[in-house]
């Protein structure tokens, strides 16, 4: 179920995402901004707007929320799933704004929009030194302040790639007999095709072996349940987790990257851990996936060199201590 909350600086490209998740016709779009002003200049009374923002969820079982008020989003993110915080920069949001389409539910006319501009520039350059309910300051306390599932997003190109996650059919579930044919094939072209980037040829082949092998992980996994996710109904990628917080595999189609695909799986594996009162998840991980688990929360305690058929490989020893729910 999709109730997600997308919030950050004018012209961060709130509005951009929430219509792009909009897409699906389940989900149903607000802009906070339809709720927060009697007329122009003239703020209705919270009291007004909060109860709006309460119809609005009740009405509607799945939704996508976007704005940059900071006493709305308080309520709207106790009722969200997701929380996506839009942070590419103050250039980023005033080049974002010069090139925006006319907004009719905020202005008359392409016109009067235009003659705001310069208003509205020198407001987004203003972000990071407010203190008032739209500033960088308040949006980070607010992100800060939760424990759910939350990102933050640092580009246009970012943004852009969750868009397209979300516009693809994606499922993630625990791996069924079967799924081994591709979790084969997913390994060994990542690694031949990816790791390759950081790792030598003879390091990719003690790895991975020179093809897939289907049968070891047909065997591997007659004694433990990775999560696979589906785009499209094709496995795409898989990890798996321990019951003490542990993860052992984390592998994404090559064909796929850049999707988004391997940071959803960490989220859920994440969420897992929390719901089962774990208090500490850590991996060994690659080169590569090393900046991706530090953004989301896991710091390394150490690098390792494994010793892999007589070949050494690097690694990294990470772990994050959650709070759990």
């Amino acid at each position: 179920m999709k109730r997600i909350v997308i919030f950050g600086n004018s012209g961060s490209g709130k509005s951009t995402l929430a219509k792009r998740f909009a897409r699906d016709p389940a989900v149903h779009h607000l802009d906070l901004d339809t709720l927060a002003w009697e007329t122009p200049g003239v703020r209705k009374e919270p009291s007004e707007s909060g109860a709006a923002l309460h119809a609005f969820v009740s009405d509607h079982e799945q939704w996508v929320i976007e704005g940059c008020y900071g006493s709305l989003l308080v309520e709207a993110m106790k009722m969200a799933s997701e929380v996506l915080f839009l942070n590419p920069g103050v250039e980023a949001c005033q080049e974002n704004c010069r090139s925006r389409p006319w907004e009719p539910h905020k202005y008359p006319s392409k016109e009067a929009q235009d003659a705001n501009l310069e208003m509205l520039l020198d407001w987004v350059a203003e972000y990071e030194t407010r203190t008032d309910e739209f500033s960088l300051s308040a949006h980070q306390e607010l992100f800060e302040s939760i424990e759910g599932n939350k990102r933050v997003v640092t580009s246009n190109q970012e943004a852009r790639e969750i868009a397209e996650e979300q516009m693809s059919q994606q499922n993630i579930r625990i791996y069924k007999p079967g799924d081994h044919h591709a979790i084969a094939v997913i390994f060994h072209r990542a690694i031949h095709e990816v790791a390759s980037a950081a790792y030598s040829p003879e390091q990719c082949a003690a790895w991975s072996g020179m093809k897939p092998d289907a049968a070891h992980w047909e065997t591997r996994y007659e004694r433990k349940q990775p999560f696979v996710l589906e785009m499209d109904g094709k496995v795409v990628g898989f990890l798996e987790l321990d019951s003490d917080g542990h993860i052992d595999c984390l592998y994404v189609h090559p064909d796929q990257g850049r999707k988004g695909i391997a940071s959803r799986l960490i989220d859920h594996a994440v969420q897992v851990c929390k719901h089962a009162g774990v208090p500490r998840m850590y991996v060994e991980a690659s080169i590569l996936i090393k900046p991706l688990f530090q953004k989301k929360g896991f710091e390394v305690l150490g690098e390792n060199q494994v010793e892999i058929q007589g070949i050494c490989l690097t690694n990294f020893t990470m772990e994050r201590i959650l709070k759990c729910t």
